[in-house]
């Protein structure tokens, strides 16, 4: 063999190991936000999660309600708040769209590991679009307040568990308005 083909033969090594210890990464983070997102909380116990939807509203009013919102800035947060539920909901039907993606590449016997690639790059992106929506929502949220107002939305940020949830739930992006997408 000669040299080139030996320097050749190492750098696909080396790529094939690379994207192998990448696909490792990507499958364990999928299989960590799969464990993370049963209907269990912290102590395995199930979670009464009949209807999201309705909690997320009561958590939204509640929240209107802590910060003694006026009728104006209800207005203005419910806008921005349906701003974000469209804008998140598209994202997230990209996120589920990716990682079938990549699912099925990944269970196929020949690997394409540019096309695995690829999908991964999707997904992160997708997931950076996702998290800087939820800042410009943050942002938008405080142009609403006056300053009392932003003190106390500022301390029901800090009361924020560590993983950025304020419910237990761990993992994923938010799903529509709620505290922990702010």
């Amino acid at each position: 063999m000669s040299k080139m083909e030996k320097q050749k033969n190492t750098r696909n090594k080396a790529l094939t190991i690379g994207l192998f210890i990448l696909i490792l990464i990507n499958v364990s983070a999928l299989i960590t936000i799969g464990v993370n997102t049963r209907f269990f909380n912290k102590q395995g116990i199930e979670r009464i999660d009949r209807e999201p939807r309705r909690q997320g509203m009561m958590r939204h009013k509640d929240f209107e309600n802590q910060l003694g919102l006026n009728s104006e800035q209800r207005e203005e947060f419910a806008t921005v708040q349906r701003t974000e539920r469209k804008q998140v909901s598209k994202l997230m039907k990209e996120m589920a769209r990716l990682r079938r993606q990549l699912n099925e590449e990944l269970s196929t016997m020949e690997l394409d590991l540019s096309k695995i690639e690829e999908i991964n790059k999707g997904i992160v992106t997708t997931d950076e679009e996702i998290r800087n929506q939820a800042t410009k929502m943050n942002i938008e949220i405080r142009k609403i307040l006056d300053e009392e107002q932003l003190v106390k939305f500022l301390e029901l940020m800090k009361s924020r568990r560590p993983g950025g949830r304020m419910d237990g739930r761990r993992g994923g992006p938010p799903s529509g308005f709620m505290l922990e997408s702010i």
